[in-house]
């Protein structure tokens, strides 16, 4: 079966924010009394995870799906230059959405993060890491930006609190009033995970967004809802993002605009709504998977896939192009390798090389991004 990734581009960052230790952002919840005023507006922020715009176009434009080309394409406005966040994958992605702050600011810098405190990898697509999510959020433009005297993220969820909003599907829902779904059937997780049924958990998320809004009484309908549809990314990895299934999946999502338009209209708040319809990143085709651990070999480093903490570096594992390395300086993972470090590495006892220049010819890697403190990147 072909895999499809997300990235042409092989980059290896070394971030900055890899000494940082897990930290709790600190949250200020506002109560009911200091809720901040808001307009009597609606707002609704739908993300087709993985979705392609030119799919999107191609099949609204031929008719299949109406819904998103009236709402869309013929009332609403489309955005052919959209600012994009790097890298450009899931969780960092969906932390700029509710937060407005980019990955090496917000403390989610990609799929996986490496705690040098605690020499413990974390990956946010495992349910038992995804706890970390909303734990740690920080704005770190507090450090650098006299005038922020919170290093709290201040999600919109944040901004609302007081008010009725939602989160669907989302891991970094930490703040929204109310969180679909509050468990995942046992048959959807199933679908999802060893069936290849990709759309199943759309499905749910859909169906309860509905259900929500039919039921709710009229002062907790929310203002904010983020509404996740998963789907679209793992059927592009696994059946292309052009293939007649993710052509299935588009349709299921234009039917569903159209049945929140219905209720919204019941509800009598469809002229005080926004929807806004986004992608958190697209899909290309893939010639080849390349093994990091193979070249960070071939670089001279020590590497142990099956306890990367037991050699010299840390790596991540998702395939997506992209992947931030973390390097282990003297016996323990406490101290982060200097520019100057890094640029003339000890890869064995009486030996050392430069890392940049080591990687950059290897024929595999197109770009490596390196800071030098803080503010400063080559």
């Amino acid at each position: 079966m072909k895999r499809f990734n997300l990235s042409l581009m092989f980059v290896f960052m070394l971030w900055w924010i890899s000494s940082c230790s897990l930290k709790q952002a600190v949250l200020l919840p506002l109560s009911d009394e200091a809720k901040a005023p808001i307009r009597d507006r609606y707002v609704f922020l739908i993300n087709m995870d993985g979705s392609r715009p030119s799919e999107v176009q191609k099949w609204a434009a031929d008719g299949t799906l109406p819904h998103i080309q009236e709402l869309f394409f013929h009332n609403g406005a489309v955005f052919e230059n959209a600012i994009n966040v790097f890298p450009t994958v899931s969780i960092p992605n969906h932390q700029a959405f509710i937060s407005g702050l980019f990955p090496g600011h917000h403390g989610v810098p990609a799929l996986d993060w490496f705690s040098r405190p605690l020499e413990r990898y974390i990956d946010y697509l495992k349910p038992k890491d995804m706890y970390y999510t909303p734990v740690l959020m920080f704005n770190f433009l507090q450090v650098l930006q006299k005038q922020i005297i919170t290093d709290a993220p201040q999600t919109l969820f944040d901004q609302l609190m007081g008010h009725p909003t939602l989160a669907v599907m989302e891991s970094s829902g930490y703040g929204a009033s109310q969180q679909l779904p509050k468990s995942a059937p046992a048959l959807a997780a199933l679908d999802f995970q060893f069936r290849q049924q990709y759309q199943t958990v759309d499905f749910l998320a859909m169906d309860q967004v509905l259900k929500h809004l039919k039921k709710s009484p009229q002062g907790q309908l929310p203002r904010f809802s983020f509404i996740n549809l998963y789907g679209m990314d793992n059927m592009s990895h696994f059946e292309g993002p052009d293939s007649e299934s993710c052509k299935d999946l588009y349709i299921h999502y234009d039917r569903f605009l159209g049945e929140l338009v219905a209720v919204l209209k019941k509800r009598g708040i469809l002229e005080k709504s926004t929807l806004v319809l986004v992608s958190d990143h697209g899909q290309h085709y893939l010639n080849e998977i390349v093994s990091l651990p193979e070249i960070l070999t071939r670089v001279g480093l020590s590497v142990n896939t099956v306890a990367p903490v037991k050699g010299q570096v840390v790596w991540g594992d998702h395939g997506t192009g992209t992947s931030n390395l973390y390097l282990k300086v003297g016996n323990d993972w406490s101290q982060r390798p200097s520019y100057e470090q890094i640029r003339d590495f000890p890869v064995v006892p009486g030996k050392s090389v430069d890392l940049v220049q080591s990687l950059l010819e290897q024929m595999e890697i197109e770009m490596v991004i390196l800071p030098e403190g803080p503010l400063t990147t080559h």
